[in-house]
């Protein structure tokens, strides 16, 4: 993007700055900045021309969400549009263990973190509620396992790491970190037999001026 658009300016935000490229690894119109968002967004109101905010589904509960949608309200231009792209979460054609898994995730993450593992849908209408317009949602497969190639290859590893960082989920279903590790394993089965896939909704959302 910052190579197409060289007169645009790039902002990267991270929690983790582990993320970040090594500074001579991108063009001078880029910045990476480390800073927690649930903080607020560092920077002055009307600042930004565009928002971008992608796979934070399991990272913020439904009231961080809202206020983290207030505050990108406020650091937008009139005019400005904010972008998010996030997974439904929960898979369709799943197996019983995969069934069993992300059933049981979205019970601990509630109950650890007070996280809606079915935020996504919620989203339009959190955007709406803090003044955001133009609210148009589009959803798309998102296939799950190398039964689709490299990049079904590439959503299961992530999904698998995302479910492996979930160290407290053992307990909730009853069993040792180990047996839920072959789970992982049963459950990447699963999604090559089945044809496991998952949604992604991208929404756009517009700040408008309301005289």
């Amino acid at each position: 993007m910052a190579l197409e658009y060289p007169s645009s300016t790039f902002i990267g935000i991270d929690v983790n700055s582990s993320f970040f490229p090594p500074s001579d690894k991108y063009p001078p119109n880029v910045c990476f900045l480390t800073s927690n968002v649930t903080y607020g967004i560092p920077f002055p109101k009307e600042t930004f021309d565009f928002v971008y905010l992608s796979m934070m589904y399991s990272a913020f509960t439904e009231q961080q969400w809202s206020e983290l949608t207030k505050d990108i309200v406020r650091v937008l231009k009139y005019d400005g549009w904010v972008e998010s792209l996030e997974t439904t979460a929960l898979c369709l054609n799943r197996g019983k263990v995969t069934k069993w898994i992300e059933e049981a995730a979205c019970i601990a993450c509630m109950k650890e973190k007070g996280i809606n593992c079915r935020i996504t849908d919620l989203l339009p209408k959190i955007f709406e509620s803090n003044g955001l317009t133009n609210i148009k949602c589009i959803k798309i497969e998102y296939p799950v396992g190398e039964w689709f190639g490299c990049f079904g290859k590439y959503s299961m590893n992530n999904l698998r790491r995302l479910f492996q960082s979930f160290v407290f989920l053992p307990e909730y279903m009853g069993i040792s970190y180990e047996e839920y590790i072959d789970l992982l394993d049963i459950f990447v089965k699963e999604a090559n037999e089945n044809k496991t896939y998952t949604h992604l909704q991208r929404c756009f959302a517009k700040k408008t001026w309301i005289g």
